[in-house]
This record gives structure tokens, C-alpha cells and sequence, in this order.
């Protein structure tokens, strides 16, 4: 296996609890909400003082009437303010209007993962320093499709303080060898945040009735998929359909009604060759790691000498994972991997099901 292309955006390791992979990600923090307010345009010219901060005694902040009667600020920041030197240069994690449920901290998010799947949490993921968190659990067996091949029915647990996320609950899967997140995007249900006993039971028995029946229709696909060889040129042509080659234009010119070509734009031409040497890259790696050896002879010019020659073959299966899995790992990372900004970036787009792509590609090679 070749551990370079084991993917470092999901953080997973051992089984423990949730509030401690929460502490290991740097998760547990204290969340404050701040009234939010305005500098009127009108006091422009003198609501800065000689050092150049805002004088905040023009501030305005709007408000509002409550359910109770009472005026309340209309807005409010998110703010954490454990960063910085002593408490100064907080950092605001979202703005929310008057009615957003105030939360501290990701603590009763991990909570939640704890009370229904005690000990099953494998990785906790923590968004441009707080702003977002998944927390993931591995709930079921996992399920060899042949030679080590591994794939895992997964739950990722995910909440924000800036708002991008509801408090949701995800099924997923994950192989083994590339870390690829299959079947992701479309949330079970959005969690309550105060269950009691009973409740939480009746949300366990769903969470795994649904987990466990999509990942069994994933393993037979998945298996189904393995079944059916597939080759280099047959991949060359799925490449085809879902990242076509970008094509030249012919434009007529106003003035002299002479017709001309016009080629792609070059930033369109690199963008296919980066997608496509993603891809390639990984469906080599697939190959090297799961295809089977087809041994056949080659001849010289003149039809005197032959010689074996061994090539890996792949199958269908492979050749999915080779599109999702570049489109996860380094199209949606914008090619560039290593930077945990970029990291954070693809991981995003996996968990809200943005893989156009690998979408494609299964549809396509489910049909025969």
C-alpha cells in the first residue's frame, strides 16, 4: 500500500469517546455572544480617534422585541475568546440574528455521540479555529470485499457556530486504503440538543437501521462493481464523459466577416490536465494496490522475438474509487493536499455531498 496516498483530511485513529478525540482536535472552548453594532454612516468623520480605532461610544445596535416582550440586541457575534493574548484579539466565529440557539461550546455535540455510541468515535474534525466540528463514529462491522480491501459504516456527528452547519447527524462509509468518504452528503435527520431516555434509544435504533442499510447496499454494489473488469482504455473513456477535453470555438469577426478558431483558454486547459493527472494517478495506484495480474506476449518488429509481459488489470470498482477519490483528495483541495487549509476545504465539500464527479462516474459504470 502506498501510504502517501493515504488521505490526512480524516483524522481517524483509535475508538475512544467523542469528548476526548473533542479535546484532542482542540475542540473544547468557550463560546460568548457579543451584542452586534454599527458605525452610522453620518458619524463617519468623527467616529475614529487620533490613534485610528473606532470611538465606540457611536456605536449603534439595533433591537428587537422577544417573545417576552423584552428589547433585545437585533444580532449577535459568536465569539471565542480563549485565543490571543490574554483574552485580547478574540476571534468571532459567526454572526446570528436575535432568536440562534446560544451554545458555549462543541460539548454537547460530543455528548450526543457519547450517550448513543459510547467508545465509537474515531477522529474529530475542527474548522478554521472553531467555526465548524465533525465528530466521526465507526458503529459497525467492517466488510472485507476481497485481499484486504475494507470498507466501514461510519456516522459524522457535525454543528458550527457560524451557521454553515446544522446540528446533524450523517451516514457514510469509509475505505480503508484511501480514506475515501463514499455515499456522503444528505443528513439522516437534524439532532435535538436535549433528549431524554427514551428519545435518545428511539434516535440510536434509527441511526443504525438507516447506517446499516445504505452500507449494505454499498457493499453489494461495491462487490458487484469488483466483479467486472475494467481497463485502461475503457478508463480512458469514462475520463472522456465526465471531464471532456475543453474544445476550440470558431467566432466570426464583425468587421471583416472572416471566421476564426479560437482556442480554449489556457486556464481551462490546465484545469483538465490537473483533473486529469489526478485521476490517472489515482487509478495507477488503485491498480498497483487491488488489480490482477494479466500476463500476455509481445513481439518485435520483424514477428521473431516474443517476449511476457505482466500489466495490471482493474475493475470497475477501482476505477470509482480512482475518480472520487482524486476528486476528494485533491481536485476539491485544489490540488495542493497538504495545506490543512485546503485539507479543511475538500473535507467540506465531502461532508455536503459536493463530488459532481465521482457522481458521474458511478453513473456510468452502474450501468453496465
Amino acid at each position: 500500500m502506498n501510504e502517501g496516498f493515504q488521505d490526512r483530511m480524516l483524522k481517524a485513529g483509535e475508538k475512544k469517546s467523542a469528548n476526548e478525540h473533542l479535546v484532542d482536535a482542540d475542540g473544547v472552548f468557550l463560546v460568548k455572544y457579543r451584542p452586534a453594532g454599527f458605525l452610522p454612516s453620518y458619524t463617519d468623520h468623527e467616529s475614529f480617534g487620533m490613534n485610528g480605532l473606532p470611538d465606540m461610544s457611536y456605536v449603534e445596535t439595533p433591537t428587537v422585541r422577544n417573545r417576552d416582550g423584552n428589547y433585545v440586541p437585533a444580532y449577535k457575534f459568536a465569539v471565542r475568546e480563549d485565543l490571543g493574548s490574554g483574552g485580547q484579539d478574540p476571534v468571532v466565529l459567526g454572526l446570528h440574528g436575535h432568536g440562534y440557539a446560544e451554545e458555549n461550546s462543541y460539548v454537547f455535540l460530543a455528548d450526543m455521540a457519547d450517550e448513543l455510541f459510547p467508545d465509537s468515535t474515531v477522529g474529530c474534525t475542527i474548522f478554521d479555529r472553531g467555526q465548524r466540528c465533525m465528530i466521526v463514529q465507526e458503529i459497525g462491522d467492517p466488510v472485507d470485499l476481497g485481499d484486504g480491501d475494507i470498507i466501514r459504516p461510519n456516522i459524522a456527528w457535525t454543528a458550527s457556530f457560524n451557521g454553515t452547519w446544522s446540528t446533524g447527524v450523517f451516514d457514510f462509509s469509509s475505505r480503508v486504503f484511501c480514506s475515501n468518504m463514499l455515499n456522503m452528503g444528505k443528513a439522516l435527520f437534524k439532532v435535538r440538543r436535549t433528549l431524554n431516555h427514551t428519545s435518545m434509544l428511539e434516535e440510536r435504533c434509527e441511526i443504525v437501521k438507516a447506517t446499516m442499510q445504505r452500507f449494505e447496499k454499498l457493499t453489494a454494489m461495491a462487490r458487484g462493481l469488483k466483479d467486472q473488469e475494467y481497463t485502461d482504455a475503457q478508463f480512458y473513456g469514462l475520463m472522456d464523459q465526465i471531464i471532456p477535453e475543453p474544445e476550440s470555438i470558431t467566432v466570426e469577426d464583425q468587421a471583416t466577416g472572416i471566421h476564426k478558431i479560437v482556442p480554449p483558454h489556457h486556464q481551462a486547459q490546465r484545469h483538465h490536465e490537473e483533473r486529469s493527472m489526478a485521476m490517472l494517478t489515482a487509478w495507477g495506484k488503485e491498480k498497483e494496490a487491488w488489480g490482477h495480474d494479466h500476463t500476455f506476449e509481445q513481439e518485435d518488429d520483424t514477428a521473431t522475438h516474443r517476449w511476457p509481459v505482466t500489466i495490471k488489470r482493474g475493475n470497475k470498482w477501482l476505477a470509482y474509487n480512482a475518480v472520487q477519490g482524486a476528486e476528494q483528495h485533491y481536485i476539491n483541495a485544489g490540488y495542493k493536499p497538504r495545506r490543512i487549509k485546503n485539507q479543511h476545504k475538500a473535507l467540506t465539500k465531502a461532508v455536503e455531498g459536493k463530488t459532481p464527479l465521482a457522481g458521474k462516474a458511478l453513473a456510468i459504470l452502474s450501468k453496465g
